[in-house]
């Protein structure tokens, strides 16, 4: 997946949910951002060792 995508998803959902005004929609808007930060990890990991095994 496109890093660049995944680094604004994270960064709307960031905002999403410091602007949410009832506490689902914080959850939830949250939960998203921890996602799209765990798939930008994965990827780096990912790109980080292939990179080791050249």
């Amino acid at each position: 997946m496109d890093l660049n995508y995944l680094h604004q998803r994270l960064a709307v959902s960031l905002v999403q949910a410091e602007r949410a005004t009832c506490e689902a929609s914080q959850l939830a808007h949250g939960e998203l951002a921890r996602r799209y930060a765990a798939q930008i990890a994965e990827a780096r990991r990912v790109v980080c060792c292939e990179e080791g095994a050249r």
